[in-house]
């Protein structure tokens, strides 16, 4: 199964996690929590989420890997970005569209389309933005609906 990680520490990547694990409940999920108290994510159950407390941690969208300062290194199928305003300088070293914050579509995508930015890092290209709660549910149901994140049984008939 292929992973998905978030960065952010708020209620955006708790949003975020919640919803995807809903509609994903064995996908593999890593969040990056830069410079969080581990004792923020007690609403994580034990095993569900890999937690990543290091910070600040280094996209690099064309390998599709996230490095924390510590050296752990971790691929991606999908990113999504629940961060804080700060997050469009990580943006532009990622060579992700930015303005004052980075530009998503309407399903939350990001110049590249395998990541994703949510709440109040995100500016839409359109003008009008959802909900964070909103947002949280559209990259939840667009991740989920791509079909990479599902479970699929093979019957082999000999």
């Amino acid at each position: 199964m292929d992973r998905i990680v978030i960065i952010g520490s708020g209620r955006t990547a708790r949003l975020v996690v919640e919803r995807l694990l809903v509609r994903a409940p064995r996908a593999a999920l890593t969040l990056f929590a830069p410079d969080a108290p581990e004792s923020s994510f007690n609403w994580l159950r034990p095993g569900e989420v890999e937690l990543r407390l290091e910070a600040p941690v280094s996209i690099d969208r064309f390998a599709r890997t996230v490095t924390s300062r510590d050296g752990y290194r971790t691929g991606f199928q999908r990113l999504v970005l629940a961060c804080s305003r700060s997050t469009p300088e990580m943006a532009r070293v990622a060579k992700l569209a930015a303005r004052e914050r980075i530009l998503v579509n309407s399903h939350m995508q990001t110049s590249d389309g395998y990541i994703y930015a949510v709440g109040k890092c995100a500016e839409s290209t359109s003008g009008s933005m959802d909900s964070v709660e909103d947002q949280a549910d559209i990259v939840a149901s667009h991740i989920c609906a791509s079909g990479i994140f599902t479970e699929v049984e093979f019957a082999l008939t000999v």
